[in-house]
């Protein structure tokens, strides 16, 4: 199974209330009771050894920790643009602003046409 798959079900398994983690090689999880889970846990007992080298190479080995996945072999630095450089420089000078934290939530609906 590609990477990208593997990485839908990881995070379906998160947005359904499932922690995965990987501990010694084994994969381990904890799953909310009250809700019924049954076909996301398919998934993840399914797509088992892809998980498990997926958090493996994401070093995630305790509950909770899962933040942000990497596709294995992809941790190579990236360029900055120069906006994300601009960002990044104004970050540094300031030591810490809130000048581009903008504390608004938008709900985006689809349309009905």
């Amino acid at each position: 199974m590609k990477s990208l798959d593997i990485l839908k079900v990881i995070y379906q398994a998160h947005q359904s209330g499932i922690w995965l983690w990987c501990k010694n090689g084994e994969l381990k999880f904890r799953a909310p009771k009250e809700k019924d889970i049954s076909g996301v846990l398919k998934k993840v007992r399914d797509n088992k050894a892809g998980i498990i080298e997926m958090l493996e190479e994401n070093q995630v080995s305790e509950q909770g920790q899962l933040q942000t996945l990497m596709f294995p072999g992809n941790n190579k630095k990236s360029v900055l643009s120069f906006a994300q450089e601009r960002l990044w420089f104004v970050e540094q000078f300031e030591r810490g602003t809130n000048a581009y934290h903008l504390p608004l939530l938008f709900e985006l609906e689809q349309g009905t046409d």
